[in-house]
């Protein structure tokens, strides 16, 4: 949001990881929109100031979390994108370089977190699919 507010360069990137669409929305639109309706304002800072304290929060785990409990948060935080309920786990494709982007990591540490996960009975993996098998012991998973 900031590079194009301030109309920097774009420090971020993105993958998708599954199927998906772009719109592209001119600039002029969006601050005319933004501008001339109160209500998207708010939603829009609101949106903002969300991703703000989830960020924090990020970085927190990331300065105080294990590398297992991390990789653990990304493989929950990935399956709650995909599950319709917090009961039903769903298999979804991540591959290595992505946990590791989400989790702070190097790949080969991920892993060796994942073959871990899979020996304790906590997740399988077939043919490049991942499902969560006990999500509680990774929710509650110690430092």
């Amino acid at each position: 949001y900031s590079a194009i507010l301030e109309e920097a360069e774009y420090k971020e990137s993105a993958t998708a990881i599954e199927d998906s669409s772009i719109a592209l929305i001119p600039k002029q639109d969006f601050f005319q929109l933004l501008f001339s309706n109160r209500q998207i304002a708010v939603k829009f800072i609101k949106l903002m100031s969300n991703n703000y304290s989830e960020t924090e929060d990020k970085l927190i785990r990331l300065a105080y979390d294990s590398a297992r409990k991390r990789v653990a948060g990304a493989l929950l935080f990935v399956s709650k994108k995909y599950s319709s309920s917090p009961e039903n786990d769903v298999s979804f494709t991540l591959n290595r370089d992505n946990i590791s982007s989400l989790s702070g990591i190097s790949p080969e540490s991920v892993s060796r977190n994942l073959s871990s996960f899979k020996e304790e009975g906590l997740i399988e993996t077939t043919n490049g699919k991942i499902k969560i098998l006990n999500r509680k012991k990774l929710e509650t998973l110690k430092n």
